[in-house]
């Protein structure tokens, strides 16, 4: 029985499922080069349509084919899908032949499309079955060579948010060093990487590690009250524009005492700043009315002011 292994992250897919069924062995290691090893001198990367397009504009994609033909003799890149509608998503035909012929010119890459992973699994099987009736030797797992200092620093870059590998590259050129780059203020950066990619890598540098997450949840706690409508829920915090020192400082005085409230002749005799004394009541209607809040008392009447108090010309 032929064996293949496979990395890790391809257990979510249909593809070791498949090859169990077609009778091939399937072990699942975590692999930092290729995602199928199939035999000693064999490695297949597996790829989507749209994560082979992406990965030509990144550049991930000849790393990783770089990558293959370092540690194997015979890697292959299996792209899934039709390669009419891989040539549409690109902005040109001239990119897409043109990454074809940089894989195998200057990796020594074979790039194979099938049509989806039925075929992947059919062409895994078929290249196992031919290196086991070839008497290569078994599946061998490699590890990726590490870099020097210049390499590190451009992973460590590279992994910040927003942050690939030709931006980090343009960012250690232009500042000299991770640290230089991490330290940057927000004007430099967006200079060099644009406003929003700047603005996130600050935020990702400087906020306090939790600070989100707890902001987060306060929010999601007022929209629980506002959709609840629980007035214990709502008056938990003060008011805005107004201090907790405050509220409890208020918290327990009597309301202040309403002032009275003068009648309009009282009003009137306050404008006209005169001390009069008291219209004499009609029969039966009781004493004369005093106004509450002046020391004089109403002033008399004139026949045709209607109920207004009488004025001098000098007062108006």
């Amino acid at each position: 029985m032929a064996r293949v292994v496979a990395d890790h992250r391809e257990e979510q897919s249909e593809v070791p499922e498949i090859l169990r069924g077609m009778g091939i062995e399937v072990e699942f290691k975590l692999l930092e080069v290729a995602d199928y090893v199939v035999a000693d001198e064999v490695a297949i990367e597996r790829k989507s349509a749209h994560d082979f397009v992406a990965s030509i504009y990144d550049g991930r994609l000849f790393r990783q084919a770089a990558d293959l033909s370092s540690n194997y003799e015979i890697p292959v890149i299996v792209v899934e899908g039709d390669p009419a509608d891989i040539e549409s998503m690109l902005r040109s035909e001239k990119i897409y032949y043109g990454a074809l012929a940089a894989l195998l010119m200057d990796s020594g890459v074979r790039t194979v499309f099938t049509s989806g992973p039925e075929g992947t699994a059919v062409f895994i099987e078929r290249v196992a079955i031919r290196a086991q009736e070839a008497g290569r030797g078994g599946p061998r797992v490699v590890k990726r060579a590490r870099g020097g200092l210049e390499q590190m620093q451009l992973y460590l870059v590279a992994s910040a948010p927003g942050i690939g590998p030709k931006l980090a590259d343009r960012l250690l050129r232009r500042l000299g060093s991770p640290a230089a780059v991490f330290s940057a203020p927000e004007g430099v950066l967006a200079r060099i990487i644009g406003e929003k990619r700047a603005k996130r890598l600050r935020e990702v540098l400087y906020r306090r590690y939790g600070e989100a997450e707890d902001s987060r949840q306060a929010r999601l706690e007022r929209i629980g009250c506002r959709a609840s409508g629980s007035r214990s829920c709502l008056h938990r915090r003060p008011a805005p524009g107004r201090s907790r020192t405050r509220t409890r400082a208020t918290r327990g005085r009597a309301p202040p005492t309403p002032r009275p409230r003068a009648s309009r002749s009282c009003r009137a005799s306050t404008w006209t700043g005169r001390t009069t004394s008291p219209t004499p009541p009609p029969p039966g209607t009781g004493p004369p009315r005093s106004c509450p809040s002046l020391s004089s008392p109403v002033p008399p009447r004139s026949p045709l002011s209607h109920g207004a108090p009488a004025r001098t010309r000098a007062s108006w």
